[in-house]
């Protein structure tokens, strides 16, 4: 455990000069510390049991320090962070029609039902906001006005996610403001505002347990961090994530057969293309249903550890030292600087719950980016025939 938060401040140190793998890193950390009263205390992190057990938990640990450590060596410092002014498309209307459809999605990209309790669903639709937030912000002329619009229009959608009790889009919302609007903060108000962050979640977690301002108990909001004296176990996303990972490691080494794997990681790679709802591509709905319930979510290097043993979590590494150090430069393609955003602002969802996501998001928004960029840039030069200043997919 140690080795692993020991890597985490390190990857905090070497991209203090980039505000979006900065604030990623901090989360990283952050969630170790969450975890660290398992090993740090000996104090229950969840409330499950069947996979609950020292063994399964530290190879979990040994798969995050492998991980971690591979990532903090290979990750390249940064001597320049990726600045958001760069992404000039500069044109109102277009900017104005994306804002339009922002508002759209937030207004019916959840499925609001009334019975006998308020429930609320997210479509499909609403996964597409912040890749439409980011064209709006290349086509925006980056002035107080514009600025104003696009943050009103992040306002809207936190206080919307709150409202039904959702943090995770607002985590990635954050990280999203920060990389477009604070390219610049020092790490000293990274780690500031990240403090801030946590404490607003951990309200939100507090609300949502009844959905009612008057029935929280706001005693709690600061209580409780490392221990909970009544249960003498402390319940929280991350170690769920790490109970679930415990399952991934457990039905890899005491319950499936090798095929099982193989045949999970072939689903997994046809889900990443067609999007088919497989349940062996799901393996953690799998493990859920066919050994014991887990509460979802997983972290990324256990996936691989399952499919592909201790070869996998190398490989997991490679992948996101590959990622990481992707940082375009001024003369990348738009669509590639800005599917490197949104890996990082996604970071919360492929990191804690699935590699699919990060797959996905390559080939899903990489799809939306580029062809709204194509789109507008060909309009654009239809319509200002012998004009400068048009987006190009170049540029």
């Amino acid at each position: 455990m140690a080795i692993a938060m020991l890597s985490s401040l390190v990857l905090i140190y070497k991209s203090r000069l980039e505000v979006g793998s900065v604030a990623v890193f901090i989360l990283l950390f952050f969630s170790l510390v969450r975890i660290s009263p398992e090993y740090l205390f000996e104090i229950r992190t969840t409330g499950f049991t069947y996979f609950y057990n020292h063994h399964t938990y530290n190879i979990v640990i040994t798969i995050l320090m492998t991980y971690l450590s591979i990532l903090s060596v290979f990750y390249d410092t940064r001597k320049r962070g990726l600045n958001s002014e760069e992404l000039r498309g500069d044109n109102n209307w277009i900017f104005l029609l994306l804002c339009v459809v922002s508002v759209a999605i937030i207004i019916f990209g959840i499925n609001r039902q009334v019975g006998l309790t308020y429930t609320v669903a997210i479509r499909t639709m609403y996964e597409y906001f912040m890749p439409i937030f980011l064209l709006a912000y290349y086509y925006s002329d980056k002035k107080v006005r514009s600025r104003g619009v696009l943050i009103l229009l992040a306002v809207i959608y936190v206080i919307q996610d709150f409202y039904y009790g959702g943090r995770i889009s607002s985590l990635q919302m954050g990280i999203l403001v920060f990389i477009l609007f604070f390219p610049w903060m020092p790490l000293r108000y990274m780690i500031v505002a990240s403090v801030l962050g946590y404490v607003l979640l951990r309200a939100v977690g507090i609300y949502r347990e009844t959905y009612s301002l008057l029935a929280i108990n706001w005693s709690n909001l600061l209580g409780g961090v490392l221990f909970d004296a009544e249960g003498n176990y402390i319940i929280n996303t991350f170690s769920e994530v790490l109970y679930s990972s415990s399952g991934l490691v457990f039905s890899r080494l005491y319950h499936f057969e090798p095929s099982v794997m193989t045949l999970s990681f072939i689903a997994f790679i046809r889900r990443v293309f067609t999007g088919e709802d497989l349940l062996l591509g799901n393996i953690v709905a799998y493990i859920s249903l066919y050994v014991s319930p887990v509460g979802g979510g997983g972290f990324f290097p256990a996936y691989f550890f399952f499919w592909l043993g201790w070869g996998g979590v190398l490989f997991s590494a490679w992948v996101t030292v590959l990622l990481f150090n992707h940082t375009p430069s001024l003369t990348s393609r738009v669509y590639q600087q800005m599917t490197y955003i949104l890996m990082l602002v996604m970071f919360p969802r492929w990191f804690y719950y699935t590699p699919l996501i990060l797959f996905r998001l390559v080939l899903v928004n990489f799809a939306i980016l580029y062809s709204g960029l194509w789109f507008f840039d060909q309009l654009l030069k239809r319509t200002r025939v012998g004009k400068t200043g048009a987006p190009s997919l170049t540029s």
